[in-house]
Parts: structure tokens; sequence; C-alpha cells
């Protein structure tokens, strides 16, 4: 009984922000005067991909010193744990700008894990489904990776390291094993991955309707690497992804992004960024933007990604 009362008031307390759950992460990714100020130019909401030392924020904030950022970017977060936070840090802040990160890979899988894999372990499959109605277990889950300080495979050293099906980040190959055509549904809003875009998009609109009048607000997508260049779409299918078409799961327009952008019109303040394009034209076999063996970028997947920020969004 204790426990199940200590479980639902810390379930209340996360998901209405009553304490900052989230002030260390905060604390490590800005310098003082920015969290400490009255007002920020930008706040940038992110996840796993605005994290690392070497991330796309702090080049801006290199790049723009009369700017002041602000970079909310918590590993492990989705919509639903942002929305737990997001409109107490705008009214904190009165941002001038909100940058949001969207990352194809997993976006859909925080509004609804891949629960139910016969692949999958059931201490696994419990926590999925568990987390899917419990978010706040999420942050304990993050709490406790933290303390083991585990490096994720492939992700630190040499940016040209070789592609292993050995080494490759096993939480990856674990969604596959789960739904080998999780990323190729995602991507084209297939099946049951059409209703977790109805959730995601329930968050977005709850994300976006706290955001005063006047505040611009540039959605970002991040594509999955598969995305991008040939040798990842190859990677993946070597440690277990399903493509029903190649060109299709490829196509820069696609339904992912092309939906979200028509279904959130209505918010004039709003605009979308696809930057697949730009991130095609700077792959190349000397330069990978993505690390060998984790869909994450690299430092020059996080630089090509600040430069197509600079320019879409900070050299208009």
């Amino acid at each position: 009984m204790i426990s199940c009362i200590t479980l639902l008031l810390l379930e209340v307390v996360y998901r209405y922000g009553v304490i900052d759950f989230y002030k260390a992460e905060i604390s490590a990714l800005n310098p003082i005067e920015s969290i400490e100020s009255d007002t920020v130019d930008v706040l940038v909401f992110g996840d796993s991909f605005s994290a690392p030392e070497t991330n796309y924020v702090n080049k801006l904030r290199d790049a723009h010193k009369e700017i002041t950022f602000l970079n909310l970017g918590i590993p492990g977060t989705g919509i639903k744990q942002v929305n737990t936070f997001a409109r107490k840090k705008i009214k904190r802040y009165t941002p001038k700008h909100i940058i949001y990160q969207v990352y194809v890979g997993n976006d859909l899988l925080d509004v609804k894990h891949l629960s139910g894999g016969e692949n999958i372990s059931f201490s696994r499959n419990f926590y999925w489904k568990l987390t899917d109605h419990i978010w706040s277990g999420i942050y304990v889950n993050q709490k406790l990776k933290m303390l083991k300080s585990q490096k994720a495979s492939g992700r630190k050293g040499d940016t040209n390291a070789l592609f292993s099906t050995s080494l490759y980040t096993k939480r990856q190959q674990m969604l596959f094993n789960a739904d080998a055509r999780y990323l190729d549904k995602t991507i084209r809003l297939q099946d049951d991955f059409l209703d977790r875009y109805g959730t995601w998009k329930k968050q977005v609109t709850s994300f976006l309707e706290v955001i005063p009048e006047g505040v611009t607000v540039s959605i970002v997508f991040i594509p999955h690497c598969a995305q991008v260049n040939d040798r990842y779409y190859e990677n993946m299918e070597s440690i277990g992804a399903k493509f029903e078409d190649k060109t299709k799961a490829q196509d820069m327009n696609y339904p992912f992004y092309t939906k979200a952008v028509q279904d959130f019109k209505e918010f004039d303040q709003v605009t979308f960024y696809n930057p697949i394009s730009y991130l095609r034209a700077k792959e190349t076999d000397t330069h990978r933007l993505y690390y060998a063996n984790d869909p994450h970028f690299n430092e020059n997947g996080q630089h090509a990604f600040y430069e197509f920020l600079e320019a879409v969004i900070f050299e208009k």
C-alpha cells in the first residue's frame, strides 16, 4: 500500500511538473548565467541529439554571442515528458523563439512503446507497457542508467569506425527485434503508427497552445540515418530492419513530416524544417554524419545540423 501511494504521488508530481526533475541535466547543458537569467532569447526542446558535449546548441551559442540560448534537450524524453515542464520553462524565460527538435527514429515510440513482441523479454514488455501509462517510470529508469554510468557502443572514438552487427547499439537492435518494420511504419505512418501519430499530434498541439502569441516556433525533424544514405539503410537491414520499399523509405517528402506540416498549418507562428537533403549532400564516404554503430549524430553530424539551422533560421 505504501509503495502504491508513493508511486502515485511520484506520478502526480512528475506529470504536473511540481518540482524540476531535470534540473541536473539542464545545469550540465547550459552556462549558469543563462539558467539564472530572467529572459532567454531561444529555448531549445530536444532529446539525446541535443545533449552531447559538442551539440548543435553549443555551436549556435558560440556563433551568436548576442543571442541567449537555453538547451532543454533531455536524453530519453519525448513530447509527453516535454509537456511536463514546457509551460513552466516558457513562462519562466519568456523566449522570443522556440526550437522543437523531432527525431524520426523514436519520437512516435515515445507516445506508445513496442510492447507485446514475442522476441522481447517479459520484463522489457512489462516495462514498456507500464511506462506508456506511468510516465515517471521513464524518469526513474533514466536515473538508474546514469548510476550505472554505461557508455553506448560506438558513440565515442573514431567517427570513421567500421560498422559491426555485434557492436551496434543494443537498443536499436532490440527495437527491430520487437518490430522489424517499426522504422518503415514510422516514416510512412502505416498501420498502428498512424494511431501513434494521432497521439503525438495531440501532445504537440498541447505544447504549441501554451506558447504565447508573438513567440515564433521552429519544428525541425532529424531523420533516421537510414533515410539519409544507402550505407546506413543497408546497415539497418543487417541488424534486422525490414522495409517494403526503399524509395519510399528514403523519400525526402515522407508522410511523418508532410502530414505534420499539413496538420499544424493553423499555427501561424510555426515553421517546419526538413534537413534531409542538406544532410545527404554533406554525407560522404570520408565525412560521415552518424556514428558507425549508433544512429545518433557524430561530431560531423552535429556540425552539419548546426549549419542547417544557421542557414534556415538565424541567417534570415
